[in-house]
């Protein structure tokens, strides 16, 4: 084989190979949701420490508890936009999107964009055992 012949082979490879590698970045980003199906859980003794009107991140529930006098919410924790994770500002008492500035209220509604869906609510189920579940709504 020659050099010109084996330098536009290897053009050819490495080529498609960086094409595979977008077009698979662009496709998760196209078909990417941020109402995923997962099923998440927390210990039942965790609501005993939620203070009204505070929300309580769940990390490893991906869940925003959010407890009022009459009742108990739950959101997704990513942004509707882009998926980031929110954070809560109690000074400001809104959920915030550190990626892109969308703004929730503690009911998840939009008050600043990108975002135009409110935040995913989900189902607050509890188990048999000692645990709660979170699942999405549909």
């Amino acid at each position: 084989m020659k050099r010109r012949s084996f330098f536009y082979l290897s053009l050819k490879i490495v080529g498609a190979f960086f094409l595979v590698v977008v077009a698979r970045a662009f496709g998760k980003f196209m078909f990417w949701s941020s109402e995923g199906s997962k099923i998440r859980e927390a210990p039942k003794a965790i609501l005993d420490k939620l203070s009204i009107g505070e929300p309580h991140h769940l990390v490893d529930a991906g869940v925003w508890l959010n407890k009022t006098p009459d009742s108990m919410t739950a959101f997704d924790d990513r942004c509707t936009h882009l998926g980031c994770k929110q954070k809560w500002n109690p000074e400001l008492r809104i959920y915030q999107c550190p990626c892109h500035g969308s703004e929730f209220d503690i009911n998840g509604f939009v008050l600043k964009g990108p975002a135009t869906k409110p935040l995913n609510k989900l189902r607050i189920i509890e188990s048999k055992n000692s645990f709660i579940e979170f699942v999405d709504q549909k």
